[in-house]
């Protein structure tokens, strides 16, 4: 196993990286790393790269190959996720990897998630974390979500590449596409302000929180959103001023309250609930007084 020199590798030679101790579950590596991920957003500490790769199993491990993570920073900051449990070894483990990587899609620029063409060894494990982000980073990288059959052909040992069907495959195939139409431009702003700017948009959604006396407004065009969250007994008011001007949409299910506080979480969320068009049956279930 060679180790590259540190300055061959790193621009910046001051670099830090923590190894992230994660839960012995796969379940809970993939909420974990989602957690610290998305916490980073949240202190607006932009993602530069996230490099996905197998790591192969120690000898007399449950699993041959394991999911394992280095995220890159713009502040020169590494997350090392290489003690992860998350594995391709049934359906349900494909979901979990299937869920982490749309999370990584939403979080930071989809050309931005690499994966390394070859899996590395187990040994990588046992390396100091800054001696590790090298190994990791000197490795040969294609984007991921365009290239996802030969991402998890390394996950076999043979790196033998399988039939899509063999595979989620509908699931797999949505990913790059919903991650480029993603709204990621999110900007808060004062109900003046949405009113004011509404001609500039395209569509207009609405949706409830969950345990939240707020409604929130979005409206959108492209990448770009501006929200609003509105008190609920102004909600309904407010949105007279608004309706029919563009088209009308409803999300499906609550939006988690924590959007109210969370750059990552509304990222994710935005663009993870389904919408539909306004009808009177849901535009009822919105707003407490609209009309029967």
């Amino acid at each position: 196993m060679n180790i590259p020199a540190i300055e061959l590798v790193l621009a910046n030679t001051n670099a830090t990286v923590v190894r992230q101790k994660l839960p012995r579950t796969s379940y809970g590596s993939k909420d974990a790393i989602i957690q610290i991920i998305r916490d980073a957003v949240d202190m607006e500490d932009s993602i530069r790269n996230i490099y996905a790769f197998a790591l192969e199993g120690r000898p007399g491990a449950g699993r041959d190959s394991y999911l394992a993570f280095l995220v890159e920073y713009q502040n020169d900051h590494f997350d090392l996720f290489d003690d992860s449990e998350m594995n391709m070894g049934n359906p349900s483990r494909e979901y979990e990897v299937i869920s982490i990587v749309q999370h990584m899609s939403l979080l930071a620029n989809p050309n931005h998630l690499l994966y390394s063409v070859k899996r590395l060894p187990y040994q990588l494990r046992d390396l100091p974390p800054l001696q590790a982000a090298c190994l990791v980073k000197s490795q040969s990288f294609k984007p991921l979500l365009p290239n996802w059959q030969t991402f998890l052909a390394t996950f076999n040992k043979d790196q033998q590449l399988c039939p899509k069907s063999v595979y989620q495959v509908d699931d797999w195939e949505v990913l790059y596409d919903e991650s480029k139409t993603a709204l990621r431009n999110i900007k808060v702003c004062s109900i003046h302000q949405f009113i004011e700017n509404l001609t500039e948009y395209e569509r207009l959604n609405l949706g409830m929180m969950r345990g939240h006396e707020f409604r929130v407004f979005i409206s959108t065009k492209g990448n770009e959103c501006q929200i609003c969250f509105i008190p609920v007994d102004n909600a309904y008011t407010v949105y007279q001023q608004l309706e029919n001007h563009i088209p009308e949409f409803v999300y499906g299910d609550f939006l988690p309250e924590s959007i109210v506080r969370s750059a990552g979480q509304r990222l994710l969320s935005l663009n993870k609930t389904e919408l539909m068009p306004a009808s009177q049956d849901n535009l009822r279930w919105v707003f407490r007084e609209y009309p029967t």
